[in-house]
Order: structure tokens, then sequence, then C-alpha cells
């Protein structure tokens, strides 16, 4: 029964010899079950028959376990020396990818540096291969050219604070970052070097944000106690505290429950609260508007009617729908009560232009010229044809060609 067991987990040993030519499994992970069955089959050759002993001897199994070990590091060396060829150096990543195992490797030789034999040690540098001193002494290069780049910035900027999307130099803002974040694991010369250029770690910015929190709110007080309100304008002479105001309003999450009750008592208004205050007003017009229409049967407030916030409300609203600034809701709403934008105003111009031409059309057809005299009895006639003449520079293309095609006069002795 043991046989048959044994022979039957020779399977998995065949497939890889036939795949690879030989059975000196390597020590990776894709490889533990198989690596785990070699050692076992060592450790019981003599509870083995000879049929398994002589399979396995054909394969070129070795019994020997230092012996196996030895030719399993050539077969990682040899993995290794493909990768140099490759890649041109012997820095295999070992966290994540197709060369994670042999990365793993990789790490093992540094880790075991001072006692791996010398012929190993040879061949490892003949590859350029990097120890961990080695590894130590790029690293510590590569900060220092980066902290010259930080060094430039500083001279340039007055300060250290490159952002994590930095746009001229993202790498720039990525190192700034890492060594914020590695501020417990730094050496004192790099923090030395680092205070040449006033950088700030996280808790230095976190005290300069509170100090500059504290700063805006004494401001806030201050505009409050003099208008009565903390709702800065954006046109207020102080530009800093005017974005300052912005920002709150912009990020109320931000802003801490105290910090909340605080401008509150300011009778400071958050974005939502001004919208609401907008609405009220809008619809404060709107039903200004809604009167005057029930007066006069139109929405045409003149932009001299004696009401100007109304007649100027009421051109804004065509203003901000010719921009796309007009909500559809309000729109809907105006368009409601027959309320007329730009564009059907345009429209209904254009419509009284051509039905007057065609009665020059038809003046023409009946007279034989386009020449209305002052004492033809359709006045709005007459004067449209005047009018015509004197708007011919800056008349539309379109219209001036139709009256072209009809035999228009444009100069009357």
């Amino acid at each position: 029964m043991q046989k048959r067991k044994v022979v039957t987990t020779l399977a998995p040993l065949r497939q890889f010899f036939f795949r690879h030519g030989h059975i000196h499994v390597p020590n990776f992970p894709e490889y533990e079950t198989l690596f785990d069955l070699c050692n076992k089959l060592r450790m019981s050759r003599s509870q083995l028959s000879s049929s398994v002993i002589e399979e396995l001897d054909g394969m070129g199994f070795l019994w020997d376990l230092q012996l196996s070990n030895e030719l399993r590091w050539y077969y990682h060396y040899a993995e290794l020396k493909k990768f140099y060829d490759q890649f041109g150096h012997t820095r295999v990543p070992a966290k994540k990818g197709e060369y994670k195992s042999l990365g793993i490797w990789v790490l093992r030789q540094r880790r075991d540096e001072q006692v791996l034999p010398a012929k190993s040690k040879k061949l490892l540098n003949e590859l350029g291969f990097e120890w961990s001193a080695d590894i130590h002494h790029h690293k510590e290069q590569q900060w220092k050219a980066m902290f010259l780049k930080l060094e430039a910035f500083y001279k340039m900027n007055g300060h250290s604070n490159v952002s994590d999307g930095y746009r001229l130099d993202e790498k720039l803002g990525r190192w700034v970052s890492t060594v914020r974040s590695r501020e417990d694991h730094l050496d004192d010369w790099k923090k030395k070097l680092l205070k040449t250029v006033k950088f700030k770690f996280r808790d230095d910015i976190r005290k300069d944000k509170e100090a500059t929190r504290q700063a805006l709110f004494r401001k806030l007080e201050r505009f409050y106690n003099k208008h009565g309100h903390a709702n800065v304008p954006e046109t207020y002479s102080d530009s800093k505290l005017a974005v300052s105001v912005a920002y709150l309003r912009q990020y109320p999450e931000r802003i801490t429950p105290a910090e909340k009750k605080q401008l509150k008592e300011w009778k400071f208004l958050f974005s939502e609260e001004i919208k609401e205050g907008w609405e009220r007003l809008w619809m404060k017009s709107y039903k200004k508007l809604e009167k005057f229409k029930a007066q006069h049967g139109h929405c045409r407030v003149s932009s001299v009617y004696k009401d100007q916030p109304l007649a100027r409300w009421v051109a804004t609203q065509r203003i901000d729908k010719n921009h796309d600034k007009l909500p559809l809701h309000r729109e809907k709403m105006l368009r409601s009560i027959g309320f007329s934008f730009y564009e059907d105003i345009a429209a209904l111009q254009e419509k009284k232009w051509m039905l007057t031409y065609i009665k020059l059309l038809r003046f023409k057809k009946i007279h034989g010229t386009t020449r209305v005299p002052e004492s033809f009895v359709d006045k709005k006639l007459v004067y449209w044809v005047v009018h015509q003449r004197q708007v011919k520079k800056r008349m539309k293309f379109d219209r001036r060609k139709l009256l072209d095609k009809a035999g228009f006069v444009w100069r009357v002795k």
C-alpha cells in the first residue's frame, strides 16, 4: 500500500523532469510542495522500493542534501544571469511581478553575504551584484541628488513645501512626501540638511495650519465687530481674507463643530444658505413680474420703467440665459408666464421683418417699383423702407441679399 502511494506521488516530479530536463527543484514559493516532496524522499530512502529509487536515479535525483542545495544555488544564479543579460543590473524586484521568486533569492544572498562561499560571491560580483552596503550607498546618493533639487526649489520660492502634484517636477513632490512620512527613520545628517531649507515635517505643517486658522478667525471676528456679520464679499480689500472665507464655504466638512458654532454666532452664511437666500430674492422679483404681466398683459419691462430694480432683474435673466447661467427651473418658470429671451425676441423680429418684406414684394408687383412714397397709406411699410436704408451698413447679409434680389432702391434723390 505504501509503495503504491509513493509511486503515485512521483507524478509531479516526472512532470517537472519532462519540462526542465532535471529535477533540481528550486526553493521557490511556486514549487514549495515539490521541494518538500524531494526532502521527504531523501529522509525515507531506506523505505522506498528499488523501482522508485531506480526511477529517481534515472532522472538524476540528488540524494545528498548539501550537494542538492549547491546545485540549486547555481540554478538560481543562472536565472539571475539571464535577468542581468536582459536588464543590465541585478536589482530584482522581490515584492511582486514575474521575478518575485528570484528577487527573494537575491535578498537572501545579501542577507547571507558574510557566510556565502568565496566562489559564490565572486560569481555574483562578476554580474555587478549590489550588496547591502552598495544599495545603501546608492540610496544615499539618490537622496543627496533629490535634496539638491529641493535646495534649488527653496532658493527660488523661499520655502520647501513642494506639493504632491508639483507639475514642474512630480518626482520631487513625491520625494518630499516620502521624506515627511519617514521622519522617524531619517539619519541625523539628513535632518540637519533639511533644516537648512526650513523643511517642514507633518507636525510642523499641522502647527502652521492651526496658527493660520486662528489668525483667520481673529480677522473674521474683527470684520464681524465692524460689519455685524462675517460674510466677507469677494471684492473685499483684504483679498486673502475673502479667499479664505470662500474656502470655508467650499469645504464645510473641514470645519470643526466648535468653529461652526462660532461662525453661526457671527451670522456666517454657508453656500447652501446663500443659495437659499438668492432663491428667495429671485422668487420675490418673479412675483413682481407676475403682477406686471397681470397688469400689462406682457413681460416686456422697459429699461426706463419706474421700478428700476425689476427692469434690471428682467435684463439680468436674459443675459444669464444668453451665457448659459440661468438654471433650467427658472427658465421654465419664466417661459410659463410668456417671458421672452434674446433668442425669442430675435426670432420675433425676424418674423416681423419677413412679413414686412412680403408686403414690399406685393407693393412692387402692383406698382413696379420698391420706392414706397411717403404718402402711401401703409405707414408702417413707409417707415420700414426708410429704416432699411438707414441701417444698410450694419444690416445682416441675408436681409441685404433679399432686398437686392427684390430690386430695392437704396438711394432716393
